[in-house]
């Protein structure tokens, strides 16, 4: 991997509204973080309909007309002592998404004190592909700051897997590419479920240019080019993004042996993340639900009855899991005995209706 890092010189002729984030908790993630994700409807055929918006400083970024057709839960793991830990050997912070579906995905990453770098992923349904890095791909750099760019180059390895009793089981390609990371724009974020200040929007671009390898002869099939443009917002309060717009465009050279022809393919997803809180800075108790812990017990009041299924969640001020359950909503008050009586502090409390993509609402609690 090989870094360049530069500085664009933007003129600020307003004074800004507020003061220029400054991200050093970006990807930093520890293990025990839990992050959920609503992927948004993006419009017909899955064309992007939702817009970016512009950057530059003191923005006020509206989304909050998006809407939700799916979801997936994303745990940050030991990148040690699971099934594919020995294909990663640099890892030292792996990530398991679970989907909605029943699919996982593990992803394996180095992380520093400074950066983050994706090593890889591995489908372990076995029915996509299982990209990796062996010139790994930067995925943050901390601190960062406003109109900062890093410049990266990576090298992959990809399995495409096949299905079809025709083909061979895999297609093993080989490819290089380019990745740029820029801070482009700070603001004001304005999501479905909540308002957020001083977010730093990123705008990561990839180009890459992928051939298959042997068994097959090196361009001998098709070649590819890839560009994927991914506007990201940040809070410094959390790891990981608050809101992803991506966009993932292919150009497919097909050869020989089949008749030379270029095929595109463009794809486009809205994700919209709820953290695993890792400090209190922006978590609001404006919700339509209150709780409370006494003793052993956790009480849940004001929820929606009629039985619908609920998942809740506490966690600690260090973003730490200390409980979890799923319940159905029979009631004005639900009590969970936790079996063990949490220490004196401050807790965040995730309540998410299971059956459907909808954003959890996070609430913080005070356990005297």
């Amino acid at each position: 991997m090989s870094i360049r890092p530069a500085l664009l010189c933007l003129a600020i002729i307003a004074q800004p509204a507020f003061a220029q984030p400054t991200l050093t908790a970006m990807e930093d993630y520890t293990v025990g973080h839990k992050i959920e994700t609503v992927i948004c409807d993006t419009g017909t055929l899955g064309l992007l309909n939702v817009s970016p918006g512009p950057g530059g400083a003191n923005q006020v970024w509206d989304f909050s007309s998006l809407s939700g057709r799916d979801s997936f839960t994303s745990y940050i793991i030991p990148a040690t002592g699971n099934a594919f830990s020995s294909q990663f050997p640099g890892a030292n912070i792996g990530r398991r998404n679970v989907y909605a579906n029943g699919d996982v995905e593990y992803g394996f990453y180095n992380k520093t004190s400074t950066s983050t770098d994706l090593l890889g992923f591995i489908d372990s349904t076995g029915t996509h592909g299982s990209p990796k890095y062996p010139d790994s791909v930067l995925t943050a750099v901390r601190p960062f700051t406003y109109s900062t760019v890093a410049a990266d180059t990576y090298t992959i390895n990809f399995d495409w897997v096949f299905k079809s009793p025709n083909t061979p089981p895999y297609v093993h390609q080989t490819g290089y590419g380019n990745d740029t990371i820029v801070a482009d724009g700070y603001g004001t974020l304005i999501l479905p479920n909540r308002t957020y200040h001083n977010v730093m929007r990123i705008k990561n671009t990839h180009l890459e240019w992928d051939a298959p390898a042997p068994p097959f002869n090196t361009s001998a099939w098709y070649t590819s080019r890839r560009w994927r443009t991914m506007y990201k917002w940040y809070s410094d309060s959390f790891a990981s993004p608050l809101l992803t717009i991506d966009s993932d465009a292919f150009i497919i050279n097909l050869t020989s042996p089949l008749p030379a022809k270029y095929v595109s393919y463009t794809k486009s997803e809205v994700l919209l993340s709820t953290p695993t809180p890792t400090a209190l800075a922006g978590i609001s108790n404006a919700n339509s639900f209150s709780a409370a812990i006494k003793s052993d017990r956790l009480c849940v009041m004001g929820l929606p009855g009629g039985g619908a299924p609920y998942e809740v969640s506490l966690f600690n001020i260090n973003g730490q899991q200390v409980y979890t359950s799923t319940f159905r909503s029979d009631h004005e008050r639900q009590y969970f005995d936790m079996n063990a009586e949490p220490v004196p502090g401050i807790y965040f409390l995730s309540v998410r209706e299971s059956r459907n993509a909808a954003v959890p609402q996070i609430i913080k609690l005070l356990k005297e």
